[in-house]
């Protein structure tokens, strides 16, 4: 037990005698670092935010895109179902619209 309180006792002064020999740096020098550290996180930040703003213009083009298309083709199909509903209203009438005068002067009405 006497030789492990030895060798602490003689680690102990090796650890201060190390601190003694190495000079501590300043409030100044640690303050400086500190500064640069958040300097350098700010400047990723910053280039994190451009890189997802730059990756985000395609999908919001793209996104714009399939809308325009889902527009065109819902402007489409009503115009398909109007046309369709004018070829119904002719196809059901009796007598064709270009022959409907002479209905009038027909004898049977």
């Amino acid at each position: 037990m006497n030789d492990f309180r030895e060798a602490l006792s003689r680690f102990r002064d090796a650890v201060h005698q190390e601190g003694e020999q190495t000079a501590s740096p300043g409030l100044q020098a640690m303050l400086l670092r500190d500064c640069r550290l958040k300097r350098a996180r700010l400047r990723l930040a910053a280039a994190a935010v451009v890189a997802l703003t730059l990756a985000a213009i395609p999908a919001y083009e793209n996104a714009q895109r399939v809308n325009a298309q889902r527009q065109r083709e819902a402007e489409q199909a009503r115009a398909d179902a109007l046309l369709l509903k004018q070829v119904n209203t002719g196809l059901a009438r009796s007598v064709p619209r270009a022959m409907a005068p002479l209905m009038d002067w027909a004898p049977g009405n």
